[in-house]
């Protein structure tokens, strides 16, 4: 095994005559002691020549054009705003502003285009259960998980309480994933849904408040749920 003189590298000696392992060593090799000198050279004399109006390859600078920053009146609230002579499409002077002075065909288009992006399957958090929600703790021997874990709501900690009293209980699990659904909502989107509480291996709880018991969306899943689990009871628990 031979050793390039420029980069270091073992090799065959296949290449030429030993002495580089490939071409590209090769080219470097002669100009490697001064590339730091060179490159300042060739980099004076391209500032040269575009200080002077040509073109160097696809760049051409007009350094006599005015950079400074453009004044503008936001359409939204119609205050005076700066930007630098890069953002002149800027129309509005905040994103806040931006977002009211929007027409609502751009709004409807933009959308139906997260829509399509971030539904179903292609949502990365579809199939699973949004754990930053969870940040009420709890206890219950009865559960078939962990004895102490959170749940999503205060009206969720009282059920577990209301477990604990209750004899006829015996055992009970929270969110179930044995019993996750699939489902469309009402824009056609496919979703997934897991309920609330499993009773005794053969009683679903689904814990709602009065105003979030009225949603098409909430009717959506007690459909869905009966239809692909029509051996469990499913129940909905209302401002209990």
């Amino acid at each position: 095994m031979l050793k390039c003189e420029n980069c270091g590298k073992y090799h065959d000696g296949s290449y030429a005559s030993g002495r580089f392992c490939s071409a590209k060593c090769s080219r470097g090799f002669s100009t490697k002691s001064n590339r730091k000198e060179i490159g300042k050279k060739i980099s004076k004399s391209i500032k040269i020549k575009l200080l002077n109006g040509e073109s160097v390859g696809w760049a051409k600078i007009n350094f006599n054009l005015d950079r400074s920053n453009i004044k503008k009146i936001c359409p939204q609230c119609n205050n005076e705003f700066e930007v630098s002579y890069y953002k002149t499409n800027q129309v509005c002077c905040s994103k806040s502003c931006s977002a009211k002075n929007m027409s609502i065909e751009t709004r409807d288009k933009i959308r139906k285009k997260m829509i399509g992006i971030n539904s179903g399957n292609k949502n990365g958090m579809y199939g699973k259960s949004p754990k930053n929600t969870k940040n009420i703790e709890v206890f219950s021997k009865k559960h078939t998980g962990k004895k102490v874990f959170n749940v999503r709501s205060s009206y969720e900690a009282e059920f577990v309480k209301r477990i604990n009293r209750n004899e006829l209980i015996s055992k009970f699990t929270y969110e179930p994933k044995q019993y996750k659904v699939n489902y469309i909502d009402n824009l056609g989107i496919n979703r997934t849904y897991q309920p609330d509480f499993l009773i005794n291996d053969n009683e679903v709880i689904e814990i709602k408040n009065s105003w979030n018991s009225q949603l098409d969306e909430t009717h959506i899943k007690e459909k869905y749920f009966r239809t692909q689990f029509p051996t469990i009871t499913y129940k909905i628990l209302i401002d209990f």
